[in-house]
């Protein structure tokens, strides 16, 4: 499959409502809802698995020195990324996973620096870096 189908707001918001029957829009929402009901936060604990599953062997290939998570779905790693920290500590994957405070904000300026070096050359200064 995609991987957009088992990592996104999509993919929560139809689990949930299939296993459920409980329609949640917004991850936030989610998240504040798994916090204290365990069928909604087996449902994030599933996201991690398939986290895991996905990153792990592109982790293991490519060997990167630190992963950053942003976007809405961050804001509930609390919920997830344990499985991925685990699993990356057992296989002695030297990897720091972190997750932006500011996630709309830190997506704009990866782009930026990944293809406009001018602009981040003029804005890197100016960046807290994760």
């Amino acid at each position: 499959g995609i991987v957009d189908d088992y990592l996104s707001s999509r993919w929560f918001r139809k689990s949930i409502k299939e296993r459920y029957r409980i329609d949640i829009k917004e991850v936030k929402t989610m998240a504040e809802t798994a916090r204290h009901n365990d069928q909604i936060k087996e449902v994030f604990v599933e996201f991690g698995d398939n986290l895991t599953e996905i990153l792990v062997p592109i982790i293991e290939e490519f060997q990167p020195q630190s992963i950053v998570f942003g976007g809405n779905i961050s804001n509930a790693s609390d919920l997830y990324l344990n499985k991925l920290r685990n699993t990356l500590a057992q296989r002695r994957l030297d990897v720091k996973v972190n997750v932006s405070g500011d996630t709309e904000k830190m997506s704009l300026i990866g782009c930026t620096k990944l293809y406009e070096q001018e602009v981040w050359d003029r804005i890197k200064g100016q960046v807290q870096m994760v």
